[in-house]
């Protein structure tokens, strides 16, 4: 082969030095400015990454008080609506008409035709309704207003009619299953309304129905909205921090939208309702920057599909699946016999959405622990730290065995400082598990929104 490098230094001498040594001058630049861009780049990301809030695994854990802001009730009070609840009028299928043309009795029909039945304790059966009930359901009747028609009214009740059945004005609490339930639980006046249906499990039925019925009544759409109010101190009594939350989530969308993705954050909730999910779930899919598309779909669909399929746990199930978040809302109407049957309804329909038995907590518990294992932060808001609810999560039971903790942050709003004795137990689980100094960070702020502002959040790094 031959080296024409020769023949060049022959002609060219000095010059093909220099020539050479230029060649190596550029191309040691260009390595360079390769390897700054890289280093740029990286470094655009990371503060892009640091800049968003829950750029580390961030678990909250959620108990009742953290949707008291959103018209919810804590334990006790549930109870309270549960009672007073199954006073509430609805309607029952006395009779129906087979083919339109011979009356078929449904239940005894001696029942609540004279005021001795009430009297002599004579209630209706759940049981012999499940099929009409079923049957009003699927056939989607009570959603056509026309189609219900006042029949008449006695001393004893208001009939009225739809299609092939004929139903009666009474009360839930006239059906036996749920007489017996009412009587439970003021008979016990127990503390919480899961626990009393798990030890007394002949009233689960009702009681899931119960649950999933009350709380249909509490959602209510102008919580998750600025309220128009000329008192500034009654708007300064809103405690919507869910709003704080998503702004966290998509802290660096201006610039970024598919940053959205990047969040690292988890909920392990004890409740049933379902007001964070469609807050979650509402906004996420109309916030226009979200309605970009990546990988062929939007930003905020991928998102909440995270969220929902992985990282939002009910612990004791919900009110119904997320596949009908869209009725958020809608069944809170109480003017009407036939608005609470429709209520009814789809509490019946729902009510195993509500988990009480062990058995299907087990299920979930080995993911819920892994939660708690992963988290670099937990933000715990509205818990009472109930000690079977600590189990299930997988928390230690001594305060050595906080050992593991050591790599997490802990933080927790002690409502008011309600729980008197919370710091003193926290330093203690630091002390003897030789934990960092502050793994624990307590706020006893009396809103969610300035514990979750003001005394989570890192402000200057």
């Amino acid at each position: 082969m031959i080296d024409w490098s020769v023949y060049i230094y022959t002609a060219y001498g000095d010059s093909y030095k220099k020539l050479l040594f230029s060649r190596h001058i550029c191309y040691l630049f260009c390595l360079v400015y390769v390897r700054a861009f890289s280093l740029v780049k990286t470094a655009f990301y990371l503060i892009n990454l640091r800049s968003i809030m829950f750029n580390k695994e961030t678990l909250f854990i959620l108990g009742a008080g953290a949707s008291v802001p959103y018209g919810y009730p804590i334990g006790t009070t549930l109870i309270t609506d549960i009672i007073t609840d199954m006073g509430d009028k609805i309607l029952l299928p006395v009779n129906s008409l087979k083919n339109g043309l011979r009356l078929e009795i449904v239940g005894d029909p001696k029942y609540f035709f004279n005021k001795n039945d009430v009297v002599n304790n004579n209630y209706y059966d759940l049981d012999k309704f499940i099929e009409p009930f079923n049957d009003i359901t699927k056939s989607k009747l009570l959603e056509d207003d026309r189609l219900l028609r006042f029949i008449k009214e006695t001393e004893v009740a208001k009939y009225y009619q739809l299609k092939s059945y004929n139903l009666y004005e009474t009360t839930i609490d006239n059906i036996k299953q749920f007489r017996d339930l009412k009587s439970a639980l003021m008979t016990f006046n127990p503390v919480s309304i899961d626990t009393f249906l798990r030890d007394n499990p002949s009233h689960a039925r009702a009681g899931k129905i119960m649950i999933n019925y009350s709380l249909l009544k509490k959602e209510q759409l102008n919580k998750f909205e600025k309220e128009d109010q000329e008192d500034q101190e009654d708007q300064e009594d809103q405690d919507d921090w869910y709003r704080y939350l998503l702004n966290d989530m998509s802290s660096r969308s201006g610039d970024n939208p598919e940053s959205l993705l990047q969040n690292k954050v988890s909920f392990i909730t004890f409740n049933y309702d379902l007001s964070l999910d469609y807050y979650l779930y509402n906004r996420l899919l109309k916030i226009e920057q979200f309605q970009a598309k990546t990988g062929g779909k939007q930003i905020g669909e991928q998102f909440w599909a995270t969220l929902s399929e992985k990282r939002i746990k009910h612990v004791y199930g919900q009110l119904y699946s997320h596949d009908l978040l869209g009725k958020y809302g809608q069944l809170s109407n109480n003017k009407l016999s036939k608005n609470n049957l429709e209520r009814f309804l789809f509490a019946l329909e729902n009510r195993d959405q509500i988990k009480l038995m062990q058995g299907d907590r087990n299920i979930l518990k080995k993911q819920f622990e892994s939660f708690v294992e992963k988290a670099e932060e937990i933000i715990i808001i509205g818990f009472a730290f109930d000690r079977s609810n600590l189990d299930v999560l997988g928390f230690p039971v001594s305060e050595r065995g906080y050992k593991d903790f050591n790599s997490k942050k802990i933080k927790i709003l002690n409502f008011k400082g309600e729980m008197t004795h919370l710091k003193e137990e926290c330093d203690n689980i630091e002390k003897h598990a030789h934990l960092n100094e502050n793994t624990f960070k307590i706020s006893t702020a009396k809103k969610i929104t300035h514990a979750y502002q003001n005394d989570f959040k890192t402000h200057l790094y």
